[in-house]
């Protein structure tokens, strides 16, 4: 499940939990940074890249499909710049914190 106010939760892929997080996921509106969000239950596209403080596990990036409003807002909180992904895996999401 999604914890807004956490920004990040998991998608399952193959039986294996990905950690996602809010700022690896394209937002609907790109100016606003609105929507893009994902919910418990959608299907995701996304990449997955070993995660940076824990290399044996993934985490995806390029994330798109998520179908909630955006709820952890990062306009102004840093550069943060969506990138088309490929979609090169998919999966539901299990959780988002």
């Amino acid at each position: 499940r999604f914890h807004p106010d956490r920004g990040w939760g998991f998608v399952e892929l193959n039986g294996v939990d990905i950690m996602v997080h809010v700022n690896d996921c394209k937002p609907e509106d790109v100016e606003l940074f609105t929507g893009g969000q994902p919910q418990v239950g959608d299907t995701v596209s996304f990449e997955i890249e070993p995660r940076k403080d824990n290399p044996e596990h993934m985490q995806a990036k390029r994330v798109i499909g998520g179908t909630d409003e955006r709820c952890c807002n990062t306009k102004g909180k840093g550069q943060v710049t969506p990138v088309q992904g490929t979609g090169q895996f998919s999966g539901v999401v299990k959780a988002f914190n």
